[in-house]
């Protein structure tokens, strides 16, 4: 998030408002997991509360969006 954090998975802070990702593929991601991030069996409470943050994450990377 914001360019911070390891070399392993993908750039999260605008993953909500990027063409093609969003809350959809959020969810199935979180769901099911994917071959480089496992499964960890997050119930709809902890998965909604992770869609609420990614979107908040993205509302307020206005000017990390806008890089020039």
């Amino acid at each position: 998030i914001y360019g911070l954090g390891g070399y392993l998975g993908p750039e999260l802070t605008t993953v909500m408002s990027q063409h093609g990702l969003g809350e959809m593929y959020a969810l199935a991601i979180l769901k099911a997991g994917t071959t480089r991030m496992p499964n960890f069996h997050l119930n709809e409470i902890e998965i909604n509360q992770l869609i609420v943050f990614l979107k908040y994450i993205d509302k307020t990377a206005i000017t990390y969006k806008n890089k020039i």
